[in-house]
């Protein structure tokens, strides 16, 4: 009983481990797209390639949150702390952004900005400083709903999301982005919950194996915060992102780890805190370059910003490492 108990934990553990590294591979991504963004380079080849292959991480994100539901918690205590985990940072890294962004604004145009970007977040469900943490918001709606609608129902009704994510992109609703996207993430959501344990069974895996590259043939690709098609189809979007989630998360579990595979997973443990800090960091480093009259542009911009990023990104783990190193001895 002892030993099977430690193969339990052994087990939750190398899944933690590979799914730390799959999260630092997607937010490593999700950083180069946002600096191929702001160096004006997204509709080059490299950039549409990329595209292509991740073409699920942020349906990931919401697909891992939802590995983590626990069915039937107190409301209150899921409120409370998924309000701390998530809208708290949301407003404390808003509030930094748009700091950032108005003083970046000032310099070029002489005109201050509002602090607190309500109307931002109202349409867009974050500020222009820092919008990328749409997905908190986001995130901690779905978290609510469901742990709601779980004590009423069958969460597999919420599985309708996708239905709606469907149909608001057919009629082409706009704004407020987040409706949209909360449809389509608790899709995601749900089935991270059902299919927690049943994804790394070998059938499933061959499955998905075929799905996704059906998917590199005919790619699908959509803007999942503005729900908007970008390419290919829809459905085969949704079905093709939980096929893509699934082999991922079966392939870093298989896999043996090495050092580039420990970079990511340091990466991916800190995911939460490189998430709400990058596009700040994009900011200062503009406002940097504008301020020393560097022009950079193209390629040569995108290497700029993203070389600033991974230094940040090291230095950071360095830090973190020597006060890890340093409460040891202590």
């Amino acid at each position: 009983m002892l030993y099977n108990n430690k193969k339990v934990i052994s087990d939750s553990i190398c899944r933690q481990q590979h799914l730390d590294v799959v999260c630092g591979i997607l937010i490593v991504y999700m950083i180069c797209w946002h600096c191929e963004q702001w160096a004006g380079i997204s509709s080059t080849y490299q950039a549409h390639l990329l595209q292509q292959i991740f073409f699920f991480f942020m349906p990931w994100f919401f697909f891992k949150a939802g590995m983590f539901f626990k069915p039937k918690q107190n409301f209150k205590k899921v409120f409370k702390s998924s309000f701390t985990r998530l809208v708290i940072p949301f407003i404390s890294f808003t509030i930094l952004g748009q700091l950032f962004l108005c003083l970046k604004l000032y310099l070029q145009t002489g005109k201050f900005c509002n602090i607190i970007p309500l109307k931002g977040i109202l349409f867009y469900g974050a500020g222009a400083g820092n919008a990328p943490l749409w997905f908190l918001l986001s995130l901690f709606i779905i978290r609510i709903l469901a742990t709601a609608v779980e004590h009423f129902c069958d969460l597999r009704y919420l599985l309708l999301g996708g239905v709606a994510a469907l149909f608001l992109n057919i009629i082409d609703f706009d704004k407020p982005y987040w409706i949209a996207n909360v449809c389509s993430g608790m899709f995601f959501y749900v089935l991270g919950y059902f299919l927690c344990k049943g994804q790394y069974t070998k059938k499933l895996l061959i499955v998905s194996i075929m799905l996704y590259l059906i998917t590199l043939i005919y790619p699908s690709y959509v803007d999942m915060n503005r729900n908007v098609l970008i390419q290919g189809s829809y459905p085969l979007w949704l079905v093709s992102s939980i096929a893509a989630c699934i082999l991922i998360n079966n392939l870093f579990k298989i896999f043996k780890s090495n050092i580039c595979f420990r970079l990511f997973s340091c990466i991916g443990r800190d995911s939460m805190f490189f998430y709400c800090t990058h596009w700040i960091v994009l900011i200062i480093t503009n406002i940097i370059l504008k301020m020393l009259q560097i022009h950079f542009y193209g390629k040569n911009l995108f290497m700029v910003y993203f070389g600033v990023i991974l230094l940040f990104i090291g230095t950071f783990l360095l830090y973190k490492k020597g006060l890890h190193n340093d409460s040891t001895r202590q």
